[in-house]
């Protein structure tokens, strides 16, 4: 099959689609396709040299062939005086180098083609690229991934990566309880290049003076096609009349990814492998211990309906002790619930620890109360401040937040206005708590890519009616 080569051809690969930026292509040989006889039509890449069986296919059909065939200037037009489409197949091109642009030079091209399975010399796969392009936006590696491909004319295309470095972000918030207990967190992510391209995560919080209580940073330390590997540390400490602990955390983390189009029941979604070095002193019990720990996380994320299990095994280095832990969570959310702009969300988690309550360590075991679990509340409240047995922590928890909310496109965009109910219960061995509530009202602004504002004044409505408790963040990009 004899072909015309252009002098300088383009094509630009996004996960939307394919432009053909110059059109001036003479290829000579074409087919005259009747969907109605068998085709089999060259695909050359292969010892063997596979062909594609195409049986009363469409013409898109056999354009998708000769497409993944390395032949991606193909494309049918009509044929004068003719019923019959005429498909022009065009020369097809080979990969001879893979590359970066200068604003995203952190990119090397070596691990490009790692990413993507690319091998120099092989035939053009359009649709590798563009799952390559999704696969850098959804790893937070480049911003607006865009492949541009320069050939020559005997085939060979130079492959050059375009996009932006993805934006970092800082987020800063305070709370302040009826009790008069302040915090202050930060959150931030930032790109970096330290051990591979990626986001530099932490999150601090810091109470009183300023005193720093938790700290949590990751770090990604290398990709493949369907998992992140992260590297995390956690240090904790907190201080106070009644006890004081300290908590640091060294761990290894594996995120897996898979296709959205792909159904799987229970996909794997992360694992991780930790050990941690702890000293907890209060109530005349103390220890100095480290364990070790495995995890694995199963999940099914959607926009309406999510739920997942989460399960870990963890041993104790110095003392005989083993503990395991499930959750199991649910997230359904119901936009325009009753009428344009409502929104209904409602989020739970019921948590078990097994394993002799005494011998965990106090940090393992379970709490309700703060930000992330039932609002209102102090953070660990019931189960540290407030016990309900004679250990501090419980074995078996369950956290509901129900959320109602109506957007305000009429006053300010992208803001909505709302309420929140949540309810919480704790155990510990043979004693359960009384059911812990709390209800109030927030107010959130999402400028999307710039800020955000979330402001929340709730307290709890049950046995632990502490007064009002108010909290406030911003989220600025930079």
């Amino acid at each position: 099959m004899d072909h015309r080569f252009v002098s300088r051809m383009g094509l630009f690969i996004s996960k939307f689609a394919i432009w053909s930026i110059v059109t001036l292509v003479m290829p000579s040989a074409f087919i005259e396709a009747d969907t109605t006889r068998y085709y089999k039509l060259p695909y050359l890449d292969g010892p063997v040299g596979y062909r594609c069986e195409l049986d009363y296919y469409e013409i898109i059909d056999i354009l998708n062939c000769l497409h993944s065939s390395g032949y991606v200037y193909a494309h049918a037009t009509e044929i004068e005086n003719s019923d019959l489409p005429k498909v022009v197949i065009g020369p097809q091109l080979r990969v001879s180098s893979l590359k970066s642009s200068d604003n995203i030079s952190y990119l090397s091209s070596t691990s490009i083609q790692q990413m993507g399975s690319v091998r120099i010399g092989e035939v053009l796969d359009v649709q590798k690229f563009k799952d390559l392009a999704i696969f850098l936006q959804d790893r937070s590696l480049v911003e607006d991934p865009v492949f541009s491909f320069s050939p020559n004319n005997f085939g060979d295309t130079v492959i050059t990566l375009n996009g932006k470095e993805p934006v970092s972000s800082l987020s800063f918030g305070a709370f302040v309880d009826g009790e008069g207990d302040k915090s202050l967190s930060l959150y931030g992510k930032h790109f970096s290049n330290v051990f591979v391209p990626g986001y530099l995560k932490y999150n601090l919080s810091f109470g009183d003076e300023l005193h720093l209580q938790n700290s949590v940073i990751t770090l990604p330390i290398g990709y493949s096609n369907v998992y992140t590997s992260s590297l995390g540390l956690n240090f904790r400490t907190e201080k106070r009349f009644e006890y004081s602990e300290s908590v640091a955390q060294l761990a290894l983390l594996r995120e897996y990814h898979h296709d959205k189009r792909e159904k799987q029941f229970l996909p794997l979604s992360v694992v991780s492998f930790d050990i941690t070095n702890y000293n907890f002193d209060g109530f005349g019990i103390h220890s100095d211990e480290s364990y070790l720990s495995l995890s694995a996380e199963f999940g099914n994320p959607s926009q309406e309906l999510s739920w997942g299990l989460r399960f870990s095994a963890s041993s104790s280095l110095t003392q005989d002790s083993l503990w395991t832990r499930g959750d199991a969570f649910l997230t359904l959310v119901n936009p325009d619930s009753l009428g344009e702009g409502f929104r209904f969300s409602m989020h739970g988690v019921a948590s078990i620890v097994s394993g002799s309550l005494s011998r965990i360590p106090v940090q393992q075991r379970l709490y309700v109360g703060g930000s992330s679990s039932v609002r209102g509340l102090r953070d660990r409240e019931l189960g540290m401040f407030t016990t309900i047995g004679e250990f501090v922590g419980g074995n078996r928890s369950v956290i509901i937040r129900n959320e109602f909310a109506k957007s305000l496109p009429e006053i300010l965009s992208n803001a909505e206005i709302g309420g929140h109910l949540d309810f919480g219960l704790l155990a510990e061995n043979n004693r359960v708590s009384e059911p812990v509530a709390s209800s109030g009202l927030f107010f959130r602004f999402a400028n999307v890519g710039a800020s955000e504002i979330d402001l929340t004044v709730s307290r709890p409505i049950t046995y632990l009616n502490t007064g009002w408790r108010i909290s406030l963040s911003l989220k600025e990009v930079f």
